[in-house]
């Protein structure tokens, strides 16, 4: 069992968007696969899951609300699951604190969208994941996401966030994943039918496929990472 914790103290980064969409691509690849949705304001992930799990011809993806700061503890319980994917909620609380040190047992994924009010916002999230480290708990995996970028290729707002996020990195010895996700509006419209930005474009043969390829992109590289590495006892 790994663990893919998506988490940013800042509300709107996108968080439910990946979890969800990364959750679906595994389940395309045969892999049994729980969402835990730890927002118990919107839980946006169990509320698309449960849409997607009515469609008996999706491939099944698990979701449980734990709006719970347990989480570390429980999600060692699940070693029957191939992959658990941590949907944290906004704010600095015991949970979204117990989902980060949950990446002890997989990868932690950072969102990041291109404004500086975002980068600065994302440091409260760093700072945790320091507190974390402090405590003795080893999270190898850190990674920021550069989310909702423009799709414009070489944009300027891209190069100027590239900096500060860099920055931000060696300060507090994170990396960021090299594929980006861009501001499309598949991403907005597939979660409304329980499908991933792949499935979905696939159902309306809309040029939206771009999207699906850049979380499958992004999938393999996570997969990449956490399979990789040493495990972790």
């Amino acid at each position: 069992m790994k663990v893919i914790s998506v988490v940013n103290t800042k509300g709107g980064a996108g968080k439910s968007t990946i979890a969800i969409n990364l959750a679906i691509e595994l389940a395309n690849l045969g892999k049994k696969v729980v969402i835990f949705d730890t927002d118990g304001n919107q839980q946006s992930s169990f509320t698309t899951i449960e849409e997607r799990n009515e469609n008996s011809k999706l491939s099944a993806v698990s979701v449980i609300p734990i709006p719970s700061a347990s989480i570390y503890r429980d999600v060692q319980k699940y070693d029957s699951f191939d992959y658990v994917i941590i949907d944290a909620g906004a704010g600095d609380t015991r949970i979204v604190r117990a989902v980060i040190a949950s990446a002890h047992f997989g990868i932690l994924l950072i969102p990041v969208k291109a404004s500086a009010l975002d980068i600065w916002g994302t440091e409260d999230t760093l700072n945790l994941v320091r507190d974390c480290r402090e405590t003795g708990i080893e999270l190898p995996n850190v990674y920021m996401v550069y989310n909702q970028m423009p799709v414009t290729r070489n944009s300027r707002i891209i190069r100027e966030v590239k900096e500060p996020v860099e920055q931000l990195c060696e300060k507090y010895e994170v990396k960021t994943l090299s594929n980006y996700i861009h501001d499309r509006i598949v991403f907005k419209e597939s979660t409304a039918t329980g499908m991933s930005a792949s499935e979905y474009s696939a159902k309306i043969k809309h040029k939206g496929y771009e999207a699906g390829k850049e979380i499958n992109a992004v999938l393999e590289e996570v997969l990449a990472i956490i399979e990789n590495k040493e495990e972790i006892e």
